[in-house]
Order: structure tokens, then sequence, then C-alpha cells
């Protein structure tokens, strides 16, 4: 009885693993389900495979093993003062912000002005000087107001609509 148990098991473990080497072969080493080879399955396997490396190095990452321990609110070092005056830098003061804003700005287009200060870039975008035409749309009982620049055609009514549903 026992014999019999175990040619089972191993049958059932046979069509198992003959399953899933089907399964990914009809998935991957051929195309659409077809008999003709993905020319891409050796690149496919790799992105996947580095995908999967990827993922699993970044929930690693994400576990915090000392939860004692708060990172996330340690004292700024020498190095995290320095950064305040890269343009990524989103640690800036009120006053620098000001200062930053203060830029003189150049017109690139109707409507478009650019500039830049200390690094970093500065621009504005004056619709009223953009020429815009003001439609009226009523949706679902609600009045939406749409502005298209002069010129353009207006949205129809089935567009407003797939829109703001």
């Amino acid at each position: 009885m026992k014999i019999i148990s175990n040619r089972i098991l191993k049958m059932f473990l046979v069509m198992v693993i003959a399953y899933l080497i089907s399964d990914f072969s009809i998935k991957n080493v051929f195309l659409a389900q077809s008999p003709k080879f993905n020319p891409f399955f050796v690149t496919n396997t790799i992105a996947k495979v580095n995908s999967f490396w990827s993922r699993t190095g970044n929930l690693i990452a994400s576990i915090n093993f000392f939860p004692k321990f708060n990172f996330q609110n340690a004292p700024n070092t020498a190095d995290d003062k320095l950064n305040t005056s890269q343009p990524n830098s989103f640690s800036l003061s009120e006053a620098q912000i000001n200062n930053i804003l203060e830029a003189p700005l150049k017109k690139v287009s109707k409507g478009v002005y650019a500039g830049e200060k200390d690094g970093y870039q500065v621009y504005k975008i004056d619709t009223d000087e953009l020429g815009y035409i003001t439609y009226t749309f009523i949706v679902n009982g609600k009045e939406i107001k749409v502005k298209v620049p002069s010129g353009q055609q207006p949205p129809s009514q089935q567009d407003v609509e797939a829109v703001y549903r």
C-alpha cells in the first residue's frame, strides 16, 4: 500500500512539474501560443529575473529591522545642509523661495515667461494673455467651464461628459 501511494505522489509531482514547464513555455518560449519561437525569449527572461531581484531588494530594504530607531527623523548632517542649494531639493526656506521667484523673466512666447536664478528655473504662464475662449457645459446637473485657446475647436458635449463623469 505504501509503494502505491509513493508512486501516486511521484506521478502527481511529475505532472505538476510538466504543467509548470509547459505553461512557462507557452507564455515565454513560443509566440502567441504558436509553434514559432520567440526571438526575444532570452532578453525577456533576463528582464524578468532582474525585475524580480529588484522588487525583492526593495522589499527587503523597506523592512525596518530596528523598530526602536527612527531613521527618517535623523538629525541633519552637513551634507543635508549643502543640498539645500541644489535644484532638486525641497527643503528651501520661505525667504529662499521668494528670492528665487524674483528672478527676471524673459518672454518665451505669447503668455509664457521663463527665467533662472541661483540654478533654479522659474516659469510663468499668463492664461489671460494667451487668448482663451470659455465654453460652458452642463454635466450631471453641474456647470463645467472649459477654456479653449482661440482658434481651436471646442470639445463636444460627449467629450466633456466622458471626462467629467
